[in-house]
């Protein structure tokens, strides 16, 4: 859909913030989405479905990598790895962020 589009388009940039660990930017656009004034969560909401969905991508290109299902290590390291990205970015870009720790388990679950 349009709409669809429209935020993926959106958040292109968060993606690639997320590819490149710039953690310092990616909490600064939280900080920008959360506006206490009007407790309204929908630009955080939609900022913590991208990065749930790009963890889900991430997690799906290991699982659909057969080079790595042939090999127990790789797979397994390379999902941890993938575990410990998203863990930092949730401390250090959005603490104390109940949510942003439920959607990178959700996603997680998902592959």
């Amino acid at each position: 859909s349009s709409s669809s589009n429209a935020n993926n388009n959106r958040y292109y940039g968060l993606k690639s913030m997320l590819k490149d660990d710039k953690h310092d930017d990616i909490r600064r656009m939280s900080q920008l989405f959360r506006d206490p004034s009007t407790k309204d969560d929908a630009p955080v909401d939609l900022m913590l479905d991208c990065i749930q969905s790009f963890c889900r991508r991430r997690g799906m290109e290991i699982v659909l990598d057969s080079d790595k299902v042939k090999d127990p290590n790789a797979f397994v390291s390379d999902t941890l790895d993938l575990k410990r990205k998203f863990d930092v970015i949730v401390e250090r870009c959005l603490p104390g962020e109940k949510k942003a720790t439920r959607k990178i388990k959700d996603a997680f679950e998902d592959f």
